[in-house]
Order: structure tokens, then C-alpha cells, then sequence
């Protein structure tokens, strides 16, 4: 602690890969903001083929300062992690080529920065901008990425991993020195897991790091219709299960078939069963509640198949 606001060197690090129109309205987004005197730079990290990030990025240079990279290599958490060693020194905020941000993002992160200092993981609010939005029974079963989120108290003490990775911010210089984010993880990582933010906030808050709230940060993320309906809502199930199969370092005991435990295979078989007969069900939400138990399973045992 010690900093003024003015004092921290601010940084944005936006990750992206072929949604150009997204990305254009998330920097025109965040080139109308309130900057803190310490604001140094957006990052566009396009990771994977170059698909026209690096011509927005200069049609958006003269509204707001962007440092554009190019990575082959796919995959989010890479793309993060490139960017900050890059910069090395400073609080980086990161965040998604697909939202809206409130006035006082930035202002709001340099001053809790400024007021709690480096050994702390920061996270704002996440709204939702619904294409169309899902069925209400639905909502439940959307990860908070695609359903908001905010804490019930927004004064309690926070100690868990709760940040989403479209709204989260840490000093560069701390994120490096405790190993920063899992490769293994994220977005176009093999398998496409998810988590890689709950992941890194895991590690640190088991390090005693503390939690910081910042209510004036708030971004609006972008859910297009497609991610509203019950069939993305099992594959994002079975994703985040996917993830956990693959960080257990459970050993199973008794016989294995084809690197999981047979008794996982009979059960797959089951819920496999149970799942097509779900489909003559004329209530959707049970369909839904019967499939979700099949496709967690096997996201689970694709993962255990990997680690």
C-alpha cells in the first residue's frame, strides 16, 4: 500500500480471436471511459490465426492507446499469461472482446488498487446483454458468464474464488511471482476447459491473498442466442466437469478400462440410458435435469482420460 491511484500504472488485457465486430464495440466501449491518470494501455492479445484483430486495434490507435500481439499459438490463458510478462510491473485488469464496460471501470479499479495494494485478487460485477434471453427455468443452469453475477453481500469478506474472468484484476509483478495462469486451462487449451481465473484465485487465496470487491467496475457481457438454449447449457456442463476430471489427482482403486475406473464406465452406461429416455419427457426441464447428470459424468471421465 502506499500508492496513490495516480502512482499504478493501469493496464486493460483483452484476449480475442475472430469476433471483430465484438472487439471493435468493446474498445469503442472502453475508449469513453474515465481514465485514471495512471491508465498506460489496452492489450489485444489475438492468439490463434490472425483473423483482423490487429486492423481494429489500429483503426481504434487513435481513440485509445492499444498494444497489439499476435500469438500462433491458440488459447486464452496463454494469451493472458504472454501479456503479462510483457508488461511485467502494474495492475492489469483483464477482461473479454465481448462486453460493455460501466464510466468508472478503470477509475474504480485504480482506486481499490490504490486502497488494498498487491497482495489482494479484484473482481467487479458482471450484467448480462441478452441476444434473447433463456427460459427462466434455465437461468439456474447458465454458468455466471452467461447468467451475471454479483455478491449477495457485497460487504462480506471474500476468500474463495469467486471473480469471473471478464471482470478480474491483479498487480503483474504478484501474478508472476506465484506462477500466473495454467496453460492447461481456458479457452482453446486442449479440450477446451474452463476456469483458469478460479483456478489462479484457488492458489492465491490458499496463500492467504485477500478478496476485494469493486461494485463501480461493471462490465456487461454479451450472451448471443445460442448460448441460451438448453443444448449449450449441457455442453458447458459437461466442459466444466471436463475440467474436473482433469485437475482430480484422485487415484482410483480397482480395475480400469481405457484409463477410468470400470465401475465409471457402467455408470456412464446407465445415465447414457436414462438419458435418451429423458427425450420422451414432455417437461423440458426435466429433460434437462436427466441429461445434465449423463453429460457431467462423461465430461468428467473425458477429463480423468486426460490428466
Amino acid at each position: 500500500m502506499g500508492q496513490s491511484a495516480a502512482d499504478i500504472a493501469i493496464h486493460v488485457v483483452i484476449p480475442t480471436h475472430g469476433r471483430q465486430a465484438l472487439l471493435r464495440r468493446t474498445l469503442e466501449c472502453l475508449s469513453q471511459v474515465d481514465r485514471p491518470a495512471g491508465f498506460a494501455r489496452a492489450w489485444v492479445v489475438e492468439n490463434g490465426s490472425d483473423a483482423g484483430a490487429r486492423q481494429i486495434a489500429a483503426d481504434m490507435g487513435d481513440a485509445l492507446p492499444i498494444q497489439y500481439v499476435h500469438l500462433d499459438e491458440p488459447g486464452r490463458s496463454g494469451a493472458m499469461q504472454h501479456a503479462v510478462e510483457q508488461i511485467g510491473e502494474g495492475f492489469v485488469v483483464f477482461t473479454d472482446d465481448d462486453v460493455r464496460v460501466s464510466p468508472q471501470f478503470l477509475t474504480a479499479y485504480a482506486d481499490a488498487a490504490a486502497a488494498h495494494g498487491e497482495r489482494a485478487v479484484y473482481g467487479g460485477p458482471l450484467s448480462i446483454d441478452y441476444e434473447a434471453p433463456p427460459p427462466d427455468w434455465l437461468l439456474e443452469h447458465l454458468p455466471p458468464s452467461a447468467a451475471g453475477w454479483e455478491p449477495a453481500d457485497p460487504d462480506a469478506a471474500i476468500d474463495r474464488p469467486c471473480f469471473l474472468g471478464a471482470n478480474i484484476g491483479l498487480f503483474a509483478q504478484m501474478l508472476l511471482a506465484e506462477g500466473g495462469f495454467d496453460p492447461a486451462l481456458g479457452v482453446g487449451s486442449a479440450g477446451n476447459p474452463v476456469g483458469e481465473e478460479f483456478d489462479l484465485q484457488k492458489r492465491l487465496f490458499e496463500k492467504d491473498y485477500g478478496g476485494v470487491f469493486v461494485p463501480g467496475a461493471r462490465v456487461w457481457h454479451y450472451v448471443p442466442r445460442s448460448r441460451c438454449t438448453p443444448g449449450w447449457a449441457l455442453k458447458r456442463h459437461e466442459r466444466v466437469w471436463f475440467t474436473n476430471g482433469k485437475m482430480d489427482s484422485t487415484q482410483y482403486e480397482g480395475p480400469h478400462l481405457a484409463g477410468a475406473p470400470r465401475w465409471m464406465w457402467r455408470r456412464l452406461v446407465a445415465l447414457g440410458v436414462g438419458a435418451c429416455l429423458a427425450s420422451f419427457s414432455p417437461d423440458a426441464h426435466r429433460r434437462f435435469e436427466i441429461k445434465k447428470d449423463y453429460h457431467q459424468h462423461k465430461g468428467f471421465m473425458r477429463g480423468l482420460r486426460q490428466r
